[in-house]
């Protein structure tokens, strides 16, 4: 049995295609069941920076992934249109990867705008993942003036310290820790979280599963100021949640990418404050921004 829960970030993507690091996890078995897909990239779509706890082997006969959500490990791969599975149900595929939404009317929709539309044709295959609210809620607290690998390592160091032990076709890990497992803020200090430390903590402390569930259904305004009443927890991390843990799809992150993409594609490069740019954007695509924004941050490296 092969352990990968240390060496999350060992592995590097190419440098040309801006991709950050992810270790092989070994399977002992090809993923089983099958499906036909349209518009969708899984390399794309779990690479790009919006989830954090999946692995990649590379294989002379193509890539496969192992993705972790909250307590559960399951494994994929693409080759063409065909997505192979297993550790999970078609259904649960689905729903994750976002494979049972109108995909192309919302292309046809985002398509009409001259200036996006260029984007789309070349990052059409990028879906939001639907990810487990609470370990969105924990990861994105993480991410606050991060990177991708070190948000990828304090993910995994949770997992590790504080999560229960899970097993798949012979890959052993940990699943994400469960609210209340950690009480107080030194018993995260092995992690490198620095600041997001005591914010981590409290998040554990005081936030529940039956809280975000309630948030689904109100209306966005009442739910972001719920979330922004949480300790530590700013506008773009609330954003985050509220689109990738939530569902809310006119939820629109703005970090140092989106703002340098929109103030050059929509402001003649003029300084707009971070609360236009999202105001901007949802009023041009609506319930659709959120994927915009997702589109676009996957082009962020054409926009340096």
């Amino acid at each position: 049995m092969r352990d990968v829960g240390g060496s999350l970030n060992q592995a590097r993507f190419p440098k040309q295609n801006g991709r950050h690091g992810m270790t092989e996890p070994g399977f002992r078995s090809l993923p089983r069941d099958e499906i036909r897909v349209e518009d969708f990239d899984l390399a794309a779509t779990l690479e790009c920076g919006q989830f954090f706890r999946c692995a990649r082997e590379d294989r002379p006969d193509g890539t496969r992934y192992l993705v972790w959500t909250r307590d559960r490990l399951f494994r994929c791969a693409q080759s063409g249109d065909r997505l192979a599975f297993d550790g999970i149900a078609e259904a649960g595929l689905r729903r994750f990867f976002s494979l049972d939404e109108d995909h192309a009317a919302r292309l046809a929709r985002l398509g009409r705008d001259p200036r996006l539309a260029p984007v789309l044709d070349r990052y059409r295959g990028v879906r939001l993942i639907r990810q487990d609210p609470w370990e969105c809620l924990v990861s994105y607290i993480c991410s606050a003036y991060s990177n991708i690998p070190r948000i990828r390592q304090n993910v995994q160091g949770l997992a590790e310290r504080f999560g229960r032990p899970i097993v798949f076709d012979g890959v052993a890990s940990h699943a994400f820790p469960e609210p209340g497992a950690v009480r107080e803020d030194e018993q995260l200090s092995a992690l490198r979280l620095g600041y997001r430390r005591r914010y981590v903590a409290a998040a554990f402390r005081t936030v529940t599963d039956a809280f975000l569930a309630g948030l689904r259904g109100r209306p966005y305004a009442e739910a972001k100021a719920a979330l922004l009443a949480l300790d530590g927890v700013g506008d773009k991390v609330v954003e985050c949640v509220l689109l990738f843990g939530l569902g809310f799809g006119e939820a629109f992150p703005v970090d140092v990418h989106i703002r340098r993409i929109l103030r050059r594609l929509y402001h003649g490069g003029r300084r707009v404050t971070d609360r236009r740019l999202r105001e901007a954007a949802q009023r041009r695509w609506g319930a659709d921004a959120g994927w915009a924004q997702q589109c676009l941050f996957a082009a962020r490296s054409e926009f340096r």
